[in-house]
């Protein structure tokens, strides 16, 4: 969610820089996430480029291929399928 990422780069990161002795530079952030979180950590950084300088991503959950053809899934699926195939 485009919301999403903005909260997280525009507010809370600046927020919690106030907060703590952080170092401003992007090989110094990380996103991480497991399953959706993996997802949402993803999207946040993809919108974000150049912020972020490290992702770990644990058992996202990318696409689900088993469950049919895209037009069970939606259209919006069908690049992520492509990235990870």
């Amino acid at each position: 969610n485009e919301l999403h990422a903005k909260f997280v780069t525009e507010e809370l990161v600046p927020y919690v820089s106030r907060l703590l002795p952080l170092r401003d530079e992007p090989q110094s952030r990380a996103l991480m996430g497991a399953s959706f979180g993996a997802v949402a950590s993803l999207s946040t950084a993809y919108r974000s480029p150049g912020f972020y300088g490290r992702l770990c991503l644990q058992s996202g959950s990318f696409a689900f291929t088993d469950i049919g053809s895209s037009n069970h899934r939606g259209p919006l699926f069908d690049p992520i399928v492509q990235m990870i195939n």
